[in-house]
């Protein structure tokens, strides 16, 4: 089992608790992430023919990917993703035999030629960023066949430094009635 984190603000209440009563979360095309970039590779002209491009087009739109964080505490990501420290950081544990997991390459897009070529191709390609998204240190977990959801298990919820009480307090209530097993903590305030 491998332990990440998710990012989430609480404005989208439903999702954020999809995520504790079902144990899952929600994996996207790559053309609905955040980075205009993603899935962006380069070839040498010639090198591949327009039918084998449309068909590692097609198979980028099949695969589900889940973003999620080796760092819990990253101030920018805090900001970011957990609306300015309102939000939350949920600690999952991931099956690896069941998940595939890639950490992500921060050297661009991938250059890529006919040898070399695989079943993993697609999933290669989605594994590059930009060096400038490399505070994130994200890891990926990869769904095919048009899966939306990949199985966690929520080991803990960590409420914003900024989340008011009335929410920390409704959703450590909400959480201990769902498990017993899901600890809530709330992230201390940064020293000034």
């Amino acid at each position: 089992m491998k332990t990440l984190y998710k990012y989430r603000n609480i404005k989208d209440f439903k999702y954020f608790v999809d995520i504790i009563v079902n144990s899952r979360l929600y994996a996207a095309v790559y053309e609905d992430l955040n980075d205009p970039m993603e899935g962006i590779y380069y070839y040498r002209e010639n090198d591949f023919d327009e039918s084998f491009i449309n068909l590692l087009k097609a198979e980028k739109k099949t695969i589900g990917i889940c973003s999620l964080t080796s760092d819990p505490d990253n101030y920018l990501m805090w900001a970011l993703y957990a609306d300015g420290a309102r939000g939350a950081v949920i600690e999952v544990e991931i099956d690896e035999r069941k998940i595939e997991m890639k950490p992500i390459s921060y050297t661009g897009s991938p250059m890529f030629c006919n040898a070399d070529i695989t079943d993993k191709t697609a999933v290669d390609i989605l594994s590059h960023k930009h060096k400038h998204w490399e505070h994130e240190k994200e890891v990926r977990a990869f769904t095919d066949n048009g899966s939306k959801f990949i199985d966690v298990k929520v080991k803990k919820v960590i409420a914003g430094s900024k989340m008011i009480e009335k929410d920390y307090c409704l959703i450590r209530k909400l959480i201990k009635k769902i498990s017993n097993e899901i600890e809530v903590v709330q992230n201390p305030k940064p020293n000034p």
